[in-house]
């Protein structure tokens, strides 16, 4: 649990910022045991953050849209190619849809099971305009094999980790490659 030193405010979970009155906490210094609790909804919202979770919608709203035009119009050839078109545009809004709830699946397994070790960040930078605009990428060694990770935040570098500054990485054993900062900055 985390409290807030300007409000009081009690947190369960890791936040960088307190909701009620916008004070700074501080970051638990160790990542809690395994099994962690995450949220169920957490996998949707990674599923539609970012640019393909949006490219993902945008292609399954087109799709139903067209196909949705295809069926109020009478049997013509505009209606074959409407209908055409809305499952081309539902077909690739599933398989990018997929894709990212595969993504997701994989980042909510990291923060849920992975093994915590120590990392260091190597480097803050810009990313250009979007929600999340800022990289923090960072490296960690497991049985003397280095990694590298990054991560996108909507939170600017003074609000996160530093580089050379120490932070809490998560991995899983079996592929290190797959892991997070803990918490997310």
């Amino acid at each position: 649990m985390n409290s807030c030193p300007w409000c009081g405010t009690t947190y369960t979970s890791p936040t960088s910022t307190c909701r009620t009155c916008g004070g700074t906490l501080a970051r638990p210094a160790v990542p809690p045991a395994t099994p962690r609790p995450i949220a169920k909804r957490y996998g949707w919202r990674l599923t539609a953050a970012g640019s393909w979770g949006l490219a993902a919608i945008g292609l399954l709203a087109a799709g139903v849209i067209l196909s949705g035009l295809g069926i109020g119009l009478p049997v013509s050839r505009l209606t074959q190619e409407l209908n055409a078109a809305g499952s081309f545009l539902l077909g690739g809004g599933i398989l990018v849809g997929g894709w990212r709830w595969e993504q997701a699946k994989q980042a909510v397994e990291v923060l849920r099971t992975g093994k915590a070790t120590r990392g260091v960040v190597t480097q803050v930078d810009e990313a250009g305009g979007g929600r999340e605009r800022w990289v923090i990428r960072y490296r960690f060694s497991v049985d003397g094999q280095e990694y590298t990770g990054q991560v996108r935040t909507h939170n600017p570098p003074e609000a996160g980790p530093q580089v050379g500054q120490a932070v809490s990485v998560l991995y899983l054993p079996k592929t290190p490659g797959q892991n997070a900062l803990y918490p997310h900055p």
